[in-house]
Order: structure tokens, then sequence, then C-alpha cells
């Protein structure tokens, strides 16, 4: 019986000598379009993986991929930091993304390149109408404090009752922003991050006032002062909160965190506290003491606040490599002018004029 093979729609039989594919590796044949064969659920599952951009662009491509990629679940979480200024021609969102938005469940917007802070402030007044919305991520977005108004209004017009997540990382956020969130969300927000922001104490007391607020990021929050942030830790810090980073804040105390531990109620599982450095590895033992269970990400080195600590120290910095010798002129360092050579004559007038200070 004849065999026939189909490469480049053209029919072989059996005499003619067929392709010779290596073995073990499944045979690719040019022409055949072997994508429409999977089935629709690995399809869905491949378009989960692309940026808003992409998985527009594939919606054009034929009738199948346009109902596949309708699905509402591969809409759910929006990230439009690729988005282009061209898809909002005079600010306007176009009725496919702005459908997009008032339905969505998670939004990301992380350091925008083609999109200003006006864009921004569109897309978001589209999102603010997602009765979905449980996760919101803006980060790393230049010039939001003078829009300080039209982001605090939109907090406070979620229409959202189940928002969950916010990151607010690497911006300059005012505390009325930080107001407008506890408004809508005191009972909802589990998880905040304000990492690289410059917030102040005002935003710590209204922090203290969400009451399922469970992680919570202050890493390199440098405009905090130390009694505000002494306060907050040994007597605001919501009681919910489960996984607590301070990072890179160096005015921590072990007395601040001893008073957080031993506070009644508290559900402290993890504490970040790399670059603290006033705190050493001695005082971390002391909280574990405390509590056991707990969990401590830190960079400490030295044993304790004693000379023997610091000769630890010492030998560790003396263990690391040594640096690379310096290599051409800066290897043979500045040059200097030599001192003019004094002659006799003028050695004794110096001598005679330096004042003798002795007894009479």
């Amino acid at each position: 019986m004849a065999k026939e093979f189909l490469v480049l729609g053209r029919p072989l039989t059996s005499t003619t000598t067929p392709p010779t594919m290596p073995a073990g590796e499944p045979a690719i044949v040019s022409g055949a379009d072997s994508f429409s064969k999977l089935p629709t659920e690995i399809i869905s599952n491949i378009f989960s993986y692309l940026s808003y951009n992409d998985l527009s662009s594939c919606l054009s491509i034929c009738r199948e991929w346009y109902y596949i990629g309708n699905d509402p679940l591969l809409w759910n979480e929006l990230d439009l930091s690729n988005l282009r200024n061209t898809s909002l021609p005079h600010f306007l969102v176009p009725r496919t993304l702005h459908r997009r938005l008032t339905t969505c469940r998670s939004l990301t917007i992380d350091a925008p390149i083609s999109i200003g802070v006006h864009h921004i402030l569109t897309l978001l007044k589209c999102a603010s109408q997602s009765p979905n919305l449980c996760s919101l991520t803006l980060t790393s977005i230049p010039n939001i404090r003078s829009q300080t108004k039209a982001l605090e209004q939109f907090f406070l017009s979620v229409k959202s009752r189940n928002l969950q997540h916010v990151d607010l990382s690497k911006i300059s956020i005012s505390t009325s922003v930080i107001q407008a969130l506890l408004q809508t969300s005191r009972k909802t927000l589990k998880s905040l991050d304000l990492e690289f922001s410059n917030v102040e104490d005002p935003v710590l007391r209204a922090i203290a006032q969400f009451e399922a607020l469970e992680h919570l990021s202050l890493l390199d929050c440098f405009s905090l002062s130390k009694p505000g942030l002494r306060s907050f830790l040994s007597k605001r810090l919501p009681a919910s909160v489960r996984v607590l980073k301070i990072c890179w804040l160096p005015d921590v105390r072990i007395g601040w965190l001893y008073e957080l531990l031993t506070k009644p109620g508290n559900r402290i599982e993890k504490i970040d506290v790399r670059g603290c450095d006033r705190l050493t590895l001695g005082d971390l033992r002391c909280l574990q003491k405390i509590k056991p269970e707990l969990e401590m990400v830190h960079t400490a080195l030295l044993e304790e606040e004693s000379v023997w600590g610091y000769r630890k120290y010492l030998e560790y910095m003396g263990s690391l490599a040594p640096p690379p010798p310096l290599v051409g002129a800066a290897a043979q360092g500045p040059k200097r002018e030599p001192f003019p050579a004094i002659s006799t004559k003028q050695s004794s007038i110096l001598a005679s004029t330096v004042p003798e200070y002795g007894v009479p």
C-alpha cells in the first residue's frame, strides 16, 4: 500500500525517499499549521502570558483567536506598564480597553516609559469603576505628587469594596492619599508596600488605623523621624500585621522591637531588618527568645556592641579579598612639588625670628 507524506503541500509516494529525521525528535513538517491543532485551553494558557499590547494584536489574527482572546479570565490581571501613548489619543480610552479596565481584578503600572502622568490618571479613572478591583500596583511613576488631588480622588471613588493589595513603591505620595485609601479600604486592605517612598510621620498614624493589614513594607523610608518610628513600632502598629519590612532604617533600636513583640495580641511572624546597623546578633537572639517561631531576615555581623564584637567585625573585614593593585598613573599617585632649598643665611634669619619660651 502506498504511503503519502505531506511536505510543502506536495504529495510524496513511498517510492520517494522521505526526509530523514533524527531519532527521538518530533517530526515537524513545514507548511503545516500545528498551532491550530492545539486545544483551546492550551491556547488560552499561552495567551495568559502575553502583555496587553501583544494580546490585543492576537485578537486581529483570525476569528478563532478573537473569540479565545476575549475570554474574561485573560483580562482579570491587566499590566499596562508598556502601554504606548498612541493607544490613548487625546487622553481618550478606547472602548475595548475601557471595558477591560471597568471589569479587571488587578491593575499594574510599573515604571511606564511611553505614557505620562495624565495618561495614567485617565486609566485610573476607568479602573475606579471596576467592582472587582482587588490589587493595584503603581510604582516608579515620576511627577505623581503634582497630581495628589487626582490620586486622592481616585481612591475615594473606587467602587470595589475588596481592595486587598496596594503597592505605591518608589513614588512620591502625600498623607492625604493614604488617608483617602483608609476611608475606602480600612477593613479590607491586607498588603501595603511603601518602599523607597518619602512618606512622613502622619502616614504612620493613618496606617495604624487599618484593621486587616497583614503585610507592611517601609523599606528605606528615610523621611520618617526617630520619635515617629519608635511610637509606631512600639505602640501603633496594627495587631493584625504578620510580615513587617523595615529594612535600611538605621535608627531602629532593639528596645522598639522588644516592646513590639511583648505587646499583647501581636501576630508578627516575620521581620525583615536588613540594613538596621544598630542591631547585633545578640539583640536578635533576645528577640528570638521572646518569640521562638519568629522568622528574622537580617545582615547583622557584630555579636554585641563591645570591643570583642568590633574585633570580630575587623576579622571579618580582613578575611575579604584585597582590592586589585593600582596600575598606571593611579599607582604612582599625585605628583608633589619638592620644597625649595633654604640657604644658611635664610635659616639663621628664621631662627632669630622664633620666640624663645623660657623662664627668665
